[in-house]
This record gives structure tokens, C-alpha cells and sequence, in this order.
């Protein structure tokens, strides 16, 4: 995968959207401008004054273990290139990061509908992941809410294994609508002390609904609050907002995540 990246902080970034950095707030569109139109010589003498520090940022020495559960009913079908998008901006960012990311992705309907979850990635690598995201079809599903909460826990069941010296264990999931109560009888409270316990960094991208604020606050996770039409733009900035909370969990030594929603 390739990504462009700020000339700054070497965080991922797409100009068609903002010439802001996000994470360091400066403005990368007169670097790039300028290194496109002037001579070699004299891009390459501006941007060596210009850059504070070096491009080239060693990886940190850890493996990132990242589990995706992307709401496939059609009441999704509306977020389809949100969700792939959103999804690669995480990943082109923690390639840069970690010395390995290792991914999971699952896709879960509505139980109630027969619609099981599916595994369509097992510790593969980012690439492999981002193939079996865009091979998912939007449909299905009944009428509201789904079943969320059997879609999260079921993340459990996968062999992520969290040691704060070597790696990092988050789960990043892609929601519409309210959730049902869980057929295992889990509360949502449960749940998130459960997923809290295990030290997973639990993101939730979805509309505000008490079951899942309830749950990623007994985690002590955090929730992304989107629209039910929301803006590509929006949907970036939060994708780089994950990556870059799951990069200050590994560097400050957190077992929770980090918040950085502040961010431009």
C-alpha cells in the first residue's frame, strides 16, 4: 500500500481533503507545491531547511495486532467507500509504524436473519486485509437494531495476544444503527470491562447509542461519532485519528487508548 505523508511528522495525509496535517498542524501544501515546480536542486535545498527533522523515523519494535468487525447489513451499504477508505488510512499509517501489523477482518449481519459472522481475514498482513474489505457486500439485515454486540464479542474468540513490551491488540469496528442485547446474555458493561482486562485499545466508529457509548466507556475505549451519511472527509480524519492514538498507546506505554479527536 502507499500513502503520501507529511514532510514534517511523516504521518499519512491526503491533500485533496486538507494541506493540514492533522497530527503536527503544519501546512504541507507549500513543501509539496513547491518541490513539484522548482528544479531539483532548489526543492531539495528548500524542503532540507524547511523540514525541522528528518523524514525517516525508525518503527517502533513491537507488532500490531488489529481485529476489524464491519457491519455488512445493508442499513451500511451508504458508509461502502467510507469504510474501505477509512480502513486503509489506518493501515497505510501503522505500516509506517510498527514493525509488523498483523490483521483480522471479520464482517457480522444480523443473527436474528441467520447472517453469521465471517472471518474473512486470519492474521493476514494489511495487504490481504485490505483485498477481503473490499470484496465485502453491503446487504441484508432486518429491521433495527442489529446485532452489534455478537459481532464485538466475537472478537474474543481469535488468537490476539496483547504483551505490553511486544505488541499491541486493537479492535476497530465499523457500526450503523443501535445494537441488540447479545445472545450470550453479555452486558454491554460486561463486555467492555472484559475487553478493558485483556488491555485491547477498542475503537468504535457509529452513531451514539446508550448500549455502545455504555461499552466503550466501561473499556475506556473511544467512539467515533458519525451521521448516517457521513462526509469521506470525516471519515479520514478519523481513520487517521486511530492510527495515530494506537501509535501514542505504543510510545507512551498505554494500555487504554489514547485520545487525539482534538486533532485538526
Amino acid at each position: 500500500m502507499s500513502a503520501q505523508f507529511c514532510p514534517y511528522c511523516n504521518f499519512p495525509i491526503d491533500p485533496s481533503i486538507s494541506s493540514l496535517c492533522p497530527v503536527c498542524g503544519n501546512d504541507t501544501g507549500s513543501v509539496i507545491a513547491c518541490s513539484q515546480t522548482m528544479p531539483p536542486s532548489s526543492s531539495t535545498s528548500l524542503i532540507s531547511k524547511s523540514v525541522i527533522r528528518s523524514v525517516a523515523y525508525p518503527k517502533h519494535p513491537v507488532e500490531v495486532q488489529i481485529a476489524f468487525t464491519i457491519d455488512r447489513t445493508g442499513s451500511s451499504s451508504q458508509f461502502t467507500v467510507g469504510i474501505k477508505k477509512t480502513c486503509k488510512t489506518i493501515l497505510d499509517y501503522l505500516v509506517t509504524k510498527a514493525q509488523l501489523v498483523t490483521c483480522w477482518v471479520q464482517s457480522h449481519g444480523d443473527l436474528d436473519y441467520n447472517e453469521k459472522n465471517v472471518l474473512h481475514t486470519d492474521a493476514g498482513t494489511p495487504d490481504q486485509a485490505m483485498k477481503a474489505i473490499e470484496s465485502i457486500t453491503f446487504s441484508g439485515g432486518g429491521d433495527l437494531p442489529e446485532t452489534h454486540l455478537d459481532g464485538i464479542e466475537n472478537l474474543l474468540t481469535y488468537p490476539l495476544k496483547n504483551d505490553p513490551h511486544s505488541s499491541r491488540v486493537a479492535f476497530v469496528c465499523l457500526l450503523n444503527d443501535e445494537t441488540k442485547p447479545a445472545r450470550s446474555g453479555i452486558t454491554p458493561k460486561k463486555l467492555g470491562a472484559e475487553i478493558k482486562n485483556r488491555g485491547i485499545l477498542l475503537y468504535l466508529v457509529c452513531e451514539k447509542y446508550p448500549a455502545l457509548e455504555e461499552l466503550v466507556n466501561e473499556a475506556e475505549g473511544i467512539l467515533y461519532p458519525i451521521t448516517n451519511s457521513p462526509d469521506p472527509g470525516e471519515l479520514q480524519k478519523i481513520a487517521r485519528q486511530i492510527g495515530a492514538s494506537i501509535d501514542m498507546s505504543i510510545t507512551r506505554g498505554s494500555t487504554v487508548p489514547l485520545n487525539v479527536a482534538n486533532t485538526p
